[in-house]
């Protein structure tokens, strides 16, 4: 680091005891001298020791603003004392910061961080530093490959460059494709050729991926080098689920009841991710045919990318509610478009035709319910926020809905209304396989609805722990909890241990409102239990044990009175929440 240093200083101290009359900086510089003076060991009128001085070339040299050919030199006067010189070379002068190799911040915004400024002095601590903070900065935010390849130091042109190497993808390699194709894959990907390799990033990139539902495993490999030799190629493995399948089968659903069904399902339709299915189910309370299609990037050139689109054909005969039990022909369709503003936020519109016709037309002289031929033509709109790690078996993170839908007469539709759903899901990671989830819904209805189109609680898709098809309530509003603490056995399978709550009202619709609530007792009922998720290929299969609060329930309309409180179990293809 020091390249000389006067031995005659440290000859001189050792023959003789010299008082230093002055310490003088010598040299060219815009550093006040007197700062440097004042952080010396040695000092006016103090006794000459060559360690000080050793110091003192040591404490100038670690400023970072003066080259390393630092020299110190005693000056004798007659008297016996000394002046003391310590000759500086000024670094050079910044005059301008300039980076090559940036694709992913701009030049600004790094020296926003920076100590080291244009027009001073180049100071070697400060770069330093600033080595270490531009490094901190793209680590931070997951740029993990990227590194300063080399410093340009001023000399006579007073610019100083960084050159970096960010770590840019030269190419995307998924590895395990058999049947998809590559874009289906990579079009869910931010991670793109050209951009700097980001962990952060990567790993949502596969959390969307999985959450197509195309593939059962997903692994971020280590990447390798590129073609060229500053770039890297970023691997992905996969493993594919079947694209296709045919399902048959039968059995029984607390809803339901008794049922077989058929049903031809293509997830990943031609490798191109389309999603195509048709299924026919004939059971004890109804036969029910369904035709669906789903597209999730639907013409991007036009509609941008991550729209996508979905229509749904059905003919039910039978029970055409969940927890009301009243028969009638439905058949009807909806078609939706949706478009992702990022990977969390969704928008979507819908269009709905529905037509209903009783077998022959009810009414009930003493509850007044009725159920006679009515359409609705409705159109709907909402948004969605969803950070959940996995859609299809959560155990951390977000997912907050709201839609709206409203039928008019002037489309086609009996009655006019508006109907609206808010929903909010939270989930908590407790360990590896424990995970706490919560989840709240409000529905309201505002103008006139029918019988048939009440919102209804008490049954296995509402608060558990009462029978379904004779709910606790109905009427034109509603608001429920759950919370859900959950242990994964394995992959496939799990159970868990859950808390209902709920309440029906009549909101701001024209509709009958009724419920089992004895008078001068709280409006919200709840049910518990315990339960447990096998997944198959038809979907998840839940089994539900759950009690109700102990009072009495149902005992309006056509609905016998029943008593909760014992033991209810609830079988369903579907998830909770």
């Amino acid at each position: 680091m020091i390249k000389r240093l006067f031995l005659v200083l440290f000859i001189s101290s050792a023959m003789f005891s010299s008082v230093i009359n002055q310490i003088v900086i010598s040299g060219d510089i815009t550093t006040d001298k007197e700062t440097i003076i004042k952080m010396l060991s040695s000092s006016t009128g103090s006794e000459l020791v060559t360690e000080n001085v050793v110091d003192d070339i040591r404490r100038i040299y670690e400023t970072g603003l003066f080259k390393d050919d630092i020299t110190a030199e005693p000056v004798f006067h007659k008297d016996g004392s000394l002046d003391l010189v310590f000759y500086v070379a000024e670094n050079p002068m910044v005059t301008s910061i300039q980076f090559i190799g940036l694709h992913t911040f701009a030049a600004k915004e790094l020296m926003a961080s920076m100590d080291l400024k244009e027009n001073s002095v180049l100071d070697y601590s400060k770069l330093r530093k600033d080595i270490r903070s531009i490094n901190s900065y793209y680590q931070e935010k997951g740029y993990v490959l990227m590194n300063i390849k080399q410093i340009i130091e001023p000399e006579d042109s007073g610019v100083l460059i960084f050159v970096i190497n960010e770590g840019i993808i030269e190419d995307i390699f998924i590895k395990g494709l058999t049947y998809t194709k590559d874009f289906v894959i990579t079009r869910e990907m931010d991670s793109q050729a050209g951009k700097a390799f980001n962990i952060n990033i990567l790993k949502e990139d596969m959390r969307s991926i999985y959450n197509t539902g195309f593939v059962e495993n997903i692994n971020l490999e280590p990447p390798q080098a590129g073609v060229d030799s500053e770039k890297v190629i970023a691997v992905v493995s996969v493993q594919e689920k079947r694209s296709g399948s045919f399902q048959f089968g039968g059995g029984i659903g607390s809803t339901s009841g008794f049922f077989g069904f058929l049903q031809l399902e293509f997830v990943n339709f031609f490798g191109e991710g389309y999603n195509l299915a048709v299924k026919g189910q004939w059971g004890e309370k109804q036969t029910n045919y369904e035709l669906r299609y789903q597209n999730p990037w639907f013409y991007p050139e036009f509609f941008g990318p991550r729209t996508s689109t979905s229509f749904r054909l059905w003919h039910t005969d039978g029970q055409i509610d969940e927890g009301q039990g009243l028969k009638a022909y439905n058949t009807g369709g909806e078609w939706t478009l949706g478009r992702k503003l990022d990977k969390r936020v969704s928008i979507f519109g819908s269009a709905k035709v529905n037509n209903v016709r009783a077998y022959t037309p009810i009414t009930e002289p003493v509850t007044g319910v009725s159920i006679d031929a009515y359409n609705i033509r409705s159109i709907g709109a909402g948004m969605s926020y969803d950070n959940r790690d996995n859609r299809f078996n959560p155990s951390t993170g977000e997912f907050v809905s709201l839609r709206a839908d409203t039928s008019l007469k002037v489309l086609g539709g009996s009655v006019e209304y508006l109907m609206t759903k808010f929903q909010a899901q939270k989930y908590f990671p407790l360990s590896d396989n424990f995970a706490l989830g919560f989840k709240g819904q409000a529905d309201a209805a505002v103008g006139t609805i029918f019988d048939t189109e009440r919102y209804f609680a008490g049954g296995s898709t509402t608060v558990r722990g009462y029978e379904d098809g004779t709910p606790f309530g109905v009427g034109g509003a509603r608001i429920m909890g759950t919370t859900e603490l959950r242990y994964k056995i394995n992959e496939t399978m799990s159970i868990y241990g859950f808390f209902d709550i709920g309440k029906i009202g009549r909101g701001f619709a024209e509709c009958k409102v009724n419920s089992a609530v004895t008078p001068g007792t709280s409006a919200f009922r709840y049910g518990y239990g315990m339960g447990f998720k096998v997944a198959t290929p038809v979907g998840p299969l839940r089994f539900d044990f759950a009690w109700g609060d102990g009072e009495k329930y149902g005992g309006f309309e056509t609905y016998a009175p029943k008593q909760s409180g014992q033991m209810t179990v609830h079988f369903n293809i579907e998830n909770s929440f």
